[in-house]
């Protein structure tokens, strides 16, 4: 039986919704041209016909990172290549590692035995600009026409100040994840939830992730200061008098201590899935997927990347019983993000980018600089190009910021792998008893619906993220009190310790 459904057409709507953290940054450096890779300006568009004329005039590969789980879309783009271009792109695949950990611990520290293509998120963009490790797409407003028109208004994502420092790759909000039948009736204010206990509530998220737990914060600063200058409340200013003006403000300290009060409760918890999600590390993730999976979590706030490991535990836990699983398919469904304190949570806009190198492609004999980077320049089109756009979706959960992607699910097609294994790579599920069930696509497409819904209308109402001061507040954040294996002891020690580590952070951008 075959069944192929195109679920959802998403161009034009992120075109509307998307717009990058850093517009109001026309302050940030201009990198030194002097004796690096100059920023790309070949004054046309790079086609297929180019690359292929000028592949002998540069020697060995480019390098091109990927988490694990992307592979297959690597390998699709790659085969989409010219025959005599395969075999110059080398795949980096991260297994024992993460794409941000690879930026933080790699590409900033020895950037010139980095890979030539790198995937960022947005909030990291600013300092890759500030290091001059990204290098520039189109130097002029016609290459930028150009090379960027694949992605629309959405190439706005990766603007600093005037120039564009990625390709787009993808959009992405945390949204709300919710299993009906162990919570019948989703919450319109989270603060009914927080006041319970994790025990009563069934509800768990990553508030000890800054990249999730800033959603309990946006909605006030959107209140305080207007959507538009919310991400202000993070950071103010310019060097040397940048500021974080949230981490004094009253209502902010109590959204602090309130999750330092539920993220400890979910640590103290009886309920093993409840302690395991409040300890973090390594089960942290797996335990709330299963649990939504298996009725024993009813709510999460979580991004679309979890969608295939949710899905894929729901079909492990009822591999002989495929008609539960579309009952448990049925029961799974995501939302916008609710209110908070009568405020709408909000998220910031986000997503990744494919980055270029700009210390690896000039540090190659000069004579191949510009055919090594025009190569380079060629495949990252390729990869983040909307003919990928349902193989992003399908393998990462990654909706596309190109203008005219669309996503088809095709369930022949679509790869499940087991989340519980331990091998690499993973061992595929078996799709057929599913696909044959009755009710199965229908369940599929309409969870899979959901979340692009979700994640389109979270868009429309989430934040520019700030300029950053450095690395950000991510550490700061984690470090102490909700991630670390030393935790705070009490509320009003966490909020001590974030804000020593905030001011930490200031003073190191401020020099």
């Amino acid at each position: 039986m075959r069944y192929k459904n195109k679920i959802y057409y998403f161009g034009s709507f992120f075109q509307l919704g998307v717009i990058f953290l850093a517009t109001a940054c026309s302050n940030a450096k201009t990198a030194d041209q002097g004796t690096t890779l100059k920023n790309n300006s070949f004054n046309q568009t790079i086609t297929q016909e180019m690359v292929i004329k000028n592949q002998n005039n540069w020697q060995g590969q480019i390098e091109v990172t990927h988490d694990s789980a992307w592979s297959p879309v690597i390998d699709k783009a790659i085969n989409l290549l010219p025959d005599g271009l395969k075999k110059r792109v080398k795949k980096i695949d991260l297994k024992t590692t993460s794409s941000i950990d690879y930026i933080t611990n790699t590409v900033q520290s020895q950037a010139k035995n980095a890979a030539d293509v790198f995937a960022a998120p947005l909030d990291r963009f600013q300092n890759l600009v500030d290091l001059q490790l990204a290098l520039q797409v189109g130097t002029t407003q016609k290459d930028q026409d150009k090379w960027l028109e694949e992605y629309g208004d959405n190439k706005q994502m990766v603007q600093i100040g005037d120039g564009y420092y990625a390709y787009p790759l993808n959009v992405e909000s945390v949204i709300t994840y919710w299993n009906k039948k162990v919570t019948p009736t989703l919450p319109e204010d989270l603060e009914s939830v927080l006041s319970k206990s994790p025990e009563e509530s069934k509800f768990v998220t990553k508030f000890a992730d800054l990249w999730i737990g800033s959603t309990l914060f946006n909605g006030l600063f959107a209140k305080e200061k207007g959507v538009k200058n919310a991400s202000k409340q993070w950071a103010d200013g310019n060097k040397p008098n940048i500021t974080a003006p949230f981490i004094n403000d009253q209502e902010s300290v109590d959204i602090i201590k309130k999750a330092y009060t539920y993220q400890s409760n979910l640590r103290k918890s009886n309920d093993n899935n409840l302690k395991t999600v409040g300890e973090g590390g390594p089960q942290r993730d797996a335990t709330t997927r299963d649990g939504l999976a298996k009725g024993q979590i009813g709510m999460s706030l979580d991004g679309p990347w979890i969608l295939n490991d949710l899905v894929s535990y729901v079909l492990l836990a009822n591999k002989d019983t495929p008609a539960q699983a579309v009952e448990t398919l049925k029961n799974l469904e995501t939302k916008k993000l609710p209110k908070l304190n009568g405020n709408q949570m909000r998220h910031f806009k986000g997503g990744w980018g494919y980055v270029l190198n700009r210390q690896k492609l000039a540090n190659v004999a000069a004579s191949e600089r510009a055919a090594r980077a025009e190569f380079a320049n060629y495949f990252t089109q390729l990869l983040t190009s909307s003919q990928l756009s349902s193989d992003w979706f399908a393998n990462a959960g990654k909706i596309s910021a190109a203008k005219n992607a669309s996503v088809d699910l095709d369930l022949e097609k679509l790869v499940l792998t087991d989340p519980t294994s331990a091998a690499s790579p993973k061992p595929k599920i078996d799709l057929s008893k599913f696909v044959n069930q009755a009710g199965f696509k229908e369940a599929m497409s309409q969870l899979y619906n959901s979340v692009i819904t979700a994640v389109k209308e979270q868009s429309a109402l989430n934040v520019d993220q700030p300029r950053w001061p450095g690395n950000g507040y991510w550490d700061a954040w984690d470090r102490l009190g909700l991630s670390s294996t030393t935790f705070a002891t009490s509320a009003d020690q966490f909020y001590s310790d974030f804000k020593a580590n905030i001011n930490r952070v200031l003073e190191t951008a401020n020099k």
